[in-house]
């Protein structure tokens, strides 16, 4: 695999936006901000483009939150099943149910940012 970027939600920190690139050996990860569910309404951008932007990828559940990594290598060398199936791996399917338990988890990123 040659790179990846993207971005991520993790259910220790659920109102923020993880953002990943990795070229070869070296990955960063770091915190964009907040994801617009976890914003008040009232302070939205208020033009109608970017209100459209943001619903692009609303889910009624989750609001914006995703994991949207791309993956850029030779086609030959990475094998999209597996690699779709380790990832799916690592995702919560019952956050919803109980919140609260995910983010009381051991969390492995160094704080971003100031949090509070």
């Amino acid at each position: 695999m040659a790179r990846a970027k993207g971005f991520f939600w993790i259910a220790s920190r659920p109102d923020l936006v993880g953002e990943v690139s990795q070229a070869g050996a070296l990955v960063r990860h770091q915190g964009m901000g907040n994801w617009w569910v976890a914003v008040p309404k009232e302070r939205w951008p208020d033009e109608d483009e970017a209100k459209a932007t943001i619903m692009r990828n609303w889910d009624e559940h989750f609001g914006d939150r995703r994991q949207e990594i791309v993956f850029i290598g030779l086609s030959d060398a990475m094998d999209e099943d597996l690699i779709r199936e380790q990832l799916n791996d690592c995702l919560v399917k019952d956050y919803l149910s109980n919140p609260n338990q995910y983010q009381m988890l051991n969390d492995p990123f160094p704080q971003w940012f100031d949090e509070t």
